[in-house]
């Protein structure tokens, strides 16, 4: 059944929803990611590094709060900003972290945890889970995993 609902116009080769998209482009609303955050942590300020086809599209949002009109966002290039690069360095880090918690049982990742016998990996996975405890318990909003969870 969803092979057939997937082939074009009954043709084996070709699926309708691959058709006609414009080259190279894998998500074209991914700006979406970033003025999601902008708009629930309006109050906030977000630096993010330069994304050239999102900037493009970040600059014709217009966001509103109460009737005012805002822009608490700007794009930097990462080799120029600390910041940028340390965040780039924790989101990766988490992101992997992410993945590995989506690919395990609780069972098992505790398994694996108490293998660990360096002290710094111990260390170091105690203040991640730390650290993701304390972001959720002041808001759900903090954690944004975007990894496709796999069943």
């Amino acid at each position: 059944m969803l092979r057939q609902m997937l082939n074009f116009a009954g043709k084996q080769d070709k699926m309708a929803f691959i058709q006609n998209n414009e080259p190279y482009m894998l998500i074209q609303e991914y700006y979406l990611f970033y003025s999601e955050r902008c708009e629930i942590f309006y109050k906030s300020r977000h630096i993010f590094d330069e994304e050239f086809t999102v900037q493009k599209q970040m600059s014709e949002l217009e966001l509103h709060e109460n009737g005012v009109q805002f822009k608490n966002w700007q794009f930097v290039k990462s080799h120029e900003n600390i910041y940028v690069q340390i965040s780039d360095l924790i989101a990766g880090l988490l992101r992997k972290l992410f993945m590995f918690l989506d690919d395990n049982s609780f069972t098992d990742v505790i398994s694996l945890a108490m293998k660990l016998n360096d002290i710094p990996g111990k260390e170091l996975f105690t203040i991640l889970c730390n650290l993701i405890d304390k972001s959720d318990d002041k808001s759900h909003l903090f954690i944004k995993n975007a990894n496709t969870q796999r069943m």
